[in-house]
């Protein structure tokens, strides 16, 4: 259950969330962070992995005690930008120069050893900028990425709260007991350190210090880790869990995390003691999370237009077979024609991967719905096609639609519920297309759902190795062939509900086929 990415920090400020306020611009344009698209109402700042969360109107600047480092693959760029726009900086030589990989950095004695920038945001946060380590930029850009443009820097390095003497041991505990996390304590210049290791590239710094402390005024970091439920039910033991009412989500019961799939905390404590060492909020994570950057794609590798190439391309041969079969099966080709609700039916793989192109060219949140919501809708006009002819069922799965349109508006930002009622549907999609099947049996229907399913549970395996093998799998690009297999299952399907179709109308089946591959179902033609 090690920490896995230390995400963001977010700091509160009395602007308002435009990007042309002085805090935003500062991020945006002074350090050269990328906005993130998904966010319209506040500022969250890409730089790398990590990101600065700018939480508009608030009652105060929040300001740290310590400071932040930043890493950038050419700080001398850094340096005539801020040059450039004449905004105050100090420039320190350190004493050796920064020529080795992350494994050979030193986080504790950085501002001591290396060469670095030091300015500060407009609410009064201590930034530091230093050179990247060798391939730090490019091994982060391996394992993930925000959405949106790249940013200047390369990432998060480390952040540095300066904190009461003699806790130091106490917070070391703390960290390896529910997060199972890496830490050494280690004094140095008569001052007593604690790291806590996030994955090898990032650090969380703590430094026993005599100096007046500012209290603490609402600041919270966002950490990834590897299970959620085990970190939170033994933080729940020691009643650590903590609900924050100035956001949405909600952490009271284990049930509400694994809506909101996050939790948080507030005190760090000795877990011998049970003594509260410092606050700090803390927004735990899984890697699951829908925000997590460490995805396994390569993004804006091709194209600065398309940010997961292959993913995006693989939805274009089943928006192409949907737009030919809506052709072909209209009524004035009588040798080919299919009956309407089938000819409307060919517009659910249509939206379906047209969103899906969407989102996987922008990564946005928007582009997710067009993804997401469309797979619902459209598999619940699956159940319609033949339900319809019963006239109670009908408005049932109306009815459903309806409620499952107020579920997925109440669990909008929870993925579970909405991947258990689109598993749910396509199951029962399933099971009921195997009892048509029975009650109107046909070899060649058998046949056709025979082969959707194949396809569709074939593509599904690939999902799921994709979701959870990514890094050893992916050059084989399993995600854009779960598009491809899926396009195919659905087309399938949907000549298996044409048959059935034909086969309540008491009219003979016709097949052929698109490309010698992919089978066509018609009613013969009787003259």
């Amino acid at each position: 259950m090690p920490i896995k990415l230390l995400e963001h920090i977010n700091l509160s400020i009395r602007d308002g969330g435009e990007a042309n306020t002085v805090s935003a611009r500062f991020y945006l344009d002074i350090l050269g962070c990328a906005r993130d698209p998904r966010m319209e109402w506040m500022v969250h700042a890409n730089i790398g992995l990590g990101q600065f969360h700018l939480l508009p109107k608030q009652p105060c600047n929040q300001h740290i005690n310590g400071h932040i480092a930043l890493f950038y693959n050419d700080l001398n760029a850094l340096r005539f930008r801020l040059l450039d726009l004449n905004y105050p900086f100090i420039e320190n030589f350190g004493s050796v120069l920064n020529k080795g990989t992350v494994k050979e950095w030193n986080f504790e004695a950085a501002t001591e050893l290396y060469y670095h920038l030091v300015l500060h945001d407009p609410s009064g946060n201590q930034i530091i900028c230093f050179e990247s380590p060798l391939k730090y930029g490019e091994h982060c850009r391996d394992i993930g990425s925000h959405p949106g443009k790249r940013s200047l820097g390369d990432g998060l390095a480390y952040i540095k709260f300066l904190v009461r003497p003699g806790i130091c041991q106490g917070i070391s505990s703390f960290y390896q007991k529910f997060f199972g996390a890496k830490v050494i304590c280690r004094k140095m210049n008569n001052e007593d350190y604690c790291t806590v290791y996030c994955d090898q590239f990032q650090r969380l710094i703590f430094e026993e210090t005599n100096k007046p402390l500012l209290p603490y005024d609402g600041y919270h970091i966002c950490i990834y880790i590897d299970d959620l439920e085990k970190a939170y039910h033994a933080l729940e033991e020691k009643q650590l869990i903590w609900t924050n009412p100035v956001y949405e989500d909600k952490c009271n019961t284990w049930d509400e995390t694994r809506k909101w799939n996050q939790f948080r905390i507030l005190n760090i404590i000795d877990p011998l003691t049970n003594e509260t060492l410092v606050q700090l909020e803390h927004e735990v994570r899984p890697l699951s999370h829908s925000r997590c950057p460490l995805k396994c794609e390569d993004n804006y590798v091709w194209s600065y237009y398309i940010a997961e190439w292959w993913n995006s391309w693989s939805n274009v041969p089943s928006i192409a077979l949907a737009v030919y079969a809506m052709y072909k099966s209209r009524q004035v080709y009588i040798e080919t024609h299919q009956p309407t609700s089938i000819r409307i039916a060919y517009l659910v793989p249509l939206i379906v991967f047209a969103g899906s192109f969407a989102f996987h060219c922008s990564l946005t949140y928007v582009g997710q719905l067009l993804d997401e919501l469309p797979m619902m809708y459209g598999t619940l006009y699956f159940h319609y096609i033949s339900l319809r002819h019963n006239p109670i069922m009908k408005w049932v799965v109306i009815l459903f639609a309806i409620a499952l349109t107020g579920m997925m508006a109440i669990y909008r930002d929870a993925p579970l519920p909405f991947q258990v009622a689109y598993g749910t549907l396509v199951a029962g999609l399933l099971l009921r297309s195997i009892l048509f099947n029975h009650n109107h049996k046909d070899v060649r229907n058998t046949r056709l759902l025979n082969l959707g399913a194949i396809l569709y549970v074939s593509a599904f395996v690939l999902w799921l190795f994709d979701q959870h093998f990514c890094s050893t799998v992916k050059p084989l690009h399993f995600h854009a062939l779960w598009h491809l297999l899926s396009g195919a299952g659905t087309f399938v399907w949907i000549q298996f509900a044409c048959a059935h179709e034909f086969s309540i109308s008491k009219k003979g089946l016709h097949m052929q086929s698109i490309a010698m591959v992919l089978p066509y179902t018609t009613a013969i033609q009787r003259d």
